[in-house]
């Protein structure tokens, strides 16, 4: 696949993550660890602008009990 087609795919699921837990204003540590690999997978495809900001915005969250 070009890198292109991964790194949209990696966008929109990067995005949907995010926006999910920044809904419910706090985020389990296994969704953190998701958001992770996602963030860190589209970030080194040169992926970046909106989707570190909202990678910024689910790290201040605070982890479910």
């Amino acid at each position: 696949f070009p890198v292109t087609i991964i790194r949209a795919t990696l966008n929109y699921h990067l995005f949907a993550e995010c926006e999910r837990v920044l809904e419910q204003k706090e985020i389990t540590i296994n969704d953190l660890e998701k958001i992770k690999r996602l963030y860190y997978a589209y970030h080194n495809l040169g992926g970046n602008g909106v989707g570190t900001k909202l990678y910024g915005d689910v790290l201040v969250l605070p982890l479910k009990r």
